[in-house]
């Protein structure tokens, strides 16, 4: 399964863009972008597609440069956990309109699908505490890519739908017949326990005496 043709909306690329430049310098991002593929829009836009082959080729490029980020899912993680605290308190904040970690935990597919024209999820088991998805059919060299944006979106996402505790990991990635890769994740967490002091109530006023 190749990788062209596989494309991320511009809302993932330039929030992409702005975590790389705030570390490696204004509009690094753009013109290392525009090395790789000549022909990259000098203006994005978050609502169109955008290939997702050069932004790999950018984000190993910084891995190269960046401490402590020395990978394309490390990299790819924080980003996501960026686009996650930013788009679900504007944008896409009617996915958490759920009641509990699972019901949101159920819109994931959707919400992935909102940025990304690849990669098949299925949900495999979903209750209070945990869950666990497949993310398949994915074209060969995106693995680590996808990995991270899970480990990113995902937790950060469900700290805003009510839970805390959170592990989340990559368990398994293995080859499928079709010739691409699938991953499984696994989240654990708890359900956040609102603490809080009732104010105490007024007490009721006596007649004085006159």
């Amino acid at each position: 399964m190749a990788i062209d043709g596989v494309k991320t909306k511009g809302a993932a690329v330039l929030t992409m863009s702005e975590w790389l430049d705030r570390r490696l310098g204004q509009a690094w991002t753009r013109k290392t972008l525009r090395r790789h593929a000549p022909h990259w829009p000098e203006q994005l836009r978050s609502h169109e597609w955008y290939d997702l082959r050069p932004q790999l080729l950018v984000i190993e490029r910084a891995a190269f440069r960046l401490r402590g980020t020395d990978s394309v899912e490390t990299i790819a993680r924080e980003v996501w956990g960026q686009i996650a605290l930013r788009d679900l308190t504007s944008t896409h904040r009617a996915f958490l309109w759920a009641k509990s970690p699972p019901t949101f935990l159920r819109s994931v597919p959707s919400l992935w699908e909102r940025y990304v024209s690849f990669g098949r999820v299925t949900i495999d088991h979903n209750e209070f505490g945990s869950f666990s998805a497949r993310i398949g059919d994915l074209p060969l060299g995106v693995d680590e890519w996808v990995g991270g944006a899970w480990l990113g979106l995902v937790p950060t996402a469900m700290v805003f739908a009510g839970a805390e505790g959170l592990e989340a990991a990559i368990v398994e990635r293995r080859r499928t017949f079709a010739g691409g890769w699938e991953l499984r994740y696994e989240l654990r967490y708890r359900q956040l326990e609102l603490r809080y002091q009732p104010r105490p109530r007024p007490l009721p006023q006596t007649e004085q005496p006159r």
